[in-house]
């Protein structure tokens, strides 16, 4: 799900990127999306990865998410953000703080139109900051180049806003509405969240219900149970199947080769008593 936020994010910012190439960035087999021909883009795609990983660490997710904590110990966003774009992470800090802050004290209404509404706050605080940077010698024409990535600054922490609002109990990460320009009207913003959730909670509930269906299978085929390298494998393995052996030994903390030999029973579906 976080993929598919990132890819979102990365979208509203003017970037044509899709989930697999998240993917297989993340999984060690290939370099950031964009990294030759987006050298142009109004935001690189490791920053918008950072950004809204970070935006996600804002909810108040009353249920103890461990897949947050398993997908930071398989990558690191913010080194990540820092090794292609350092330049970009500095720009964005003062707004993302800004906007994080209004994010906490968003008023907690169990309605779309609630959320709608702290979307829209949200728009102007980046509106203002626009302002700002324009008004200083020598920024003539950074609006146009900046109102993208500042429309994609708002639009991470939607998902939080949800959460936070009461609609959805727990964080729901893919829930990126596709937001386009910063003066967005409040009822704009509505029907842009009804017609993102409408898709969203039924791709949501068809990839999880898979998930949920390959698990079963693997804890069945290995013998084993939660908590367990094997088990944190499995779910890694389940989200990228082309993961290099390196980076999954990192994110569970066993040798390259033990790596290789989980990840060869896990795809095979043969028994392992590592754990």
């Amino acid at each position: 799900m976080r993929l598919r936020g990132i890819a979102l994010s990365c979208q509203n910012a003017g970037m044509p990127v899709e989930e697999d190439e998240v993917r297989d960035w993340i999984s060690g087999c290939s370099l950031p999306p964009r990294h030759l021909v987006g050298l142009e883009d109004s935001v690189r795609v490791p920053t918008a990865a950072d950004f809204y990983l970070r935006a996600m660490m804002v909810a108040t997710s009353r249920k103890k998410d461990d897949s947050d904590a398993l997908f930071r110990k398989l990558f690191d966003a913010r080194s990540q953000a820092m090794k292609w774009a350092d330049d970009e992470v500095e720009y964005y800090e003062n707004l993302f703080h800004d906007l994080s802050g209004a994010v906490r004290n968003f008023r907690q209404q169990t309605s779309i139109r609630s959320v709608a509404e702290g979307v829209s706050d949200l728009l102007r605080l980046a509106r203002v900051s626009n302002e700002r940077d324009n008004s200083e010698p020598g920024d003539l024409g950074a609006s146009e180049t900046h109102r993208p990535a500042l429309v994609w600054l708002v639009s991470v922490f939607t998902p939080v806003l949800l959460q936070r609002s009461g609609l959805t109990e727990n964080l729901l990460p893919q829930m990126v509405p596709n937001l386009r320009f910063l003066d967005m009207s409040a009822n704009q913003i509505e029907q842009a969240l009804i017609a993102m959730l409408e898709t969203e909670v039924r791709k949501g509930n068809s990839s999880l219900a898979a998930m949920e269906r390959s698990l079963t299978s693997v804890r069945d085929n290995l013998l084993t149970n939660r908590p367990s390298k094997t088990w944190e494998a499995a779910v890694i393995t389940m989200v990228f199947p082309n993961i290099k052996r390196g980076r999954l030994a990192s994110a569970i903390n066993v040798r390259p080769q033990g790596a290789g030999y989980i990840k060869a029973r896990i795809l095979s579906g043969q028994s392992s008593k590592f754990n």
